[in-house]
């Protein structure tokens, strides 16, 4: 299938995040109150984007495996994708916003996701197969830079100082 060399790489970088995220949650500091609520949600929200880039980078193999042609199976692919971007939006962002992480980040993770999903389910719109799967590696990327952008707020939320009130 052309286009899906990349996809197996993707996968091991996403399993790579949530790897070394569990270990750093296992080995870092422990925290209480307000921290320990953000430092969960980041972990939570690291390990499901990376288990859905995942789940995705093999998604396109399946309708494929059933004798599906490439383009279906990229447009199959693409359509769940964009439908599982899209669709936790509106249940998952009021609750990650009410809780006591950086709204700033959250705010921007969301965006991209949007952005992602959009552009995804309008290029399985398209008459061009190579349009879905440009799209579809763009959402891939962006699943990673959640994971990333999470994974770094682990890591340094684990192993960050708490300062004593003076």
């Amino acid at each position: 299938m052309e286009g899906a060399d990349l996809l197996p790489t993707l996968a091991e970088i996403a399993v790579a995040f949530a790897g070394f995220a569990s270990l750093v949650s296992i080995l870092g500091g422990r925290s209480s109150g307000d921290q320990l609520v953000a430092n969960l949600v980041r972990l939570r929200g690291m390990l499901q984007s990376a288990i859905v880039v995942l789940a995705f980078s093999f998604a396109p193999f399946l309708p494929a495996k059933f004798g599906a042609s490439a383009e279906v199976s990229w447009r199959t692919a693409g359509a769940v994708y964009a439908l599982a971007m899209l669709a936790p939006i509106p249940f998952q962002y009021p609750r990650i916003l009410s809780s006591p992480v950086n709204s700033r980040v959250a705010v921007s993770i969301g965006l991209m996701q949007i952005v992602a999903g959009l552009a995804l389910a309008a290029s399985v719109a398209t008459l061009s197969s190579n349009v879905v799967v440009g799209a579809y590696h763009f959402a891939l990327f962006v699943g990673l830079a959640t994971s990333s952008v999470l994974f770094m707020r682990v890591v340094t939320s684990a192993y960050s100082v708490e300062t004593p009130p003076a």
